[in-house]
């Protein structure tokens, strides 16, 4: 059953990925790896392709513990939860309206947005031992979307662009239209909310144990 659930994951993800960046249709589009969705379906690959080969050999324990996988499960559990309450209404305005041609409805948007995000926090709750975690442990994940915001503001000030010409990902940390104070305001409330999230998954984990 684990080794059906990860190779499954693994298979789901890498290939909504490779979709969402056009890798299937001929038309690669460089711009989606500036997308956190897309980096956190990448680091849940490579978290349970270190299970796998733990599974297998044994050699990658790190893979097994609690801390690690309930910062990636909480990575990716973010994904899931910023598109749906704070993308995916906007998005589908869009696409109805004929505005965009980006289908919110493809299955390899439901792949990277919600199956990933739920296979994983399966995975954690029934596989992974929880004996060692305490409920600070739930505040580490938070370094992941802190990062992500550096990586951002390097992308958008080094160059890059995406396909609306534009230079931030998502509407809520556009400094160009929103201003630096705003951008701000709207970090901090959501890394709050986000401490304030880990440590209640945190302590519903200890709590199931």
């Amino acid at each position: 059953m684990k080794l059906l659930l990860i190779i499954s994951v693994i298979l789901i993800s890498a290939c909504s990925v490779a979709d969402q960046s056009g890798m299937f249709n001929g038309k690669y589009n460089g711009s989606c790896w500036g997308f956190y969705t897309i980096l956190s379906n990448l680091l849940v690959i490579i978290y349970l392709l270190a299970a796998l080969i733990n599974e297998l050999s044994g050699i990658l324990p790190l893979a097994e513990n609690a801390v690690v996988s309930f910062t990636v499960m909480m990575s990716i559990i973010l994904t899931g939860l910023v598109f749906h309450f704070l993308l995916m209404p906007n998005l589908i305005k869009s696409w109805n309206e004929g505005k965009s041609s980006w289908d919110p409805w493809r299955f390899s948007n439901f792949g990277v947005h919600y199956i990933t995000p739920l296979a994983m926090f399966l995975y954690f709750f029934i596989f992974i031992d929880r004996s060692g975690m305490e409920v600070w442990d739930g505040l580490w994940w938070m370094l992941i979307p802190l990062a992500y915001v550096f990586y951002a503001v390097y992308r958008a000030n080094h160059g890059y662009r995406f396909n609306d010409g534009g230079r931030w990902p998502y509407w809520f940390m556009d400094f160009d239209a929103l201003g630096i104070p705003r951008v701000m305001r709207n970090l901090v409330i959501l890394e709050a909310g986000f401490g304030l999230l880990g440590l209640l998954v945190a302590a519903i984990s200890i709590k199931l144990r």
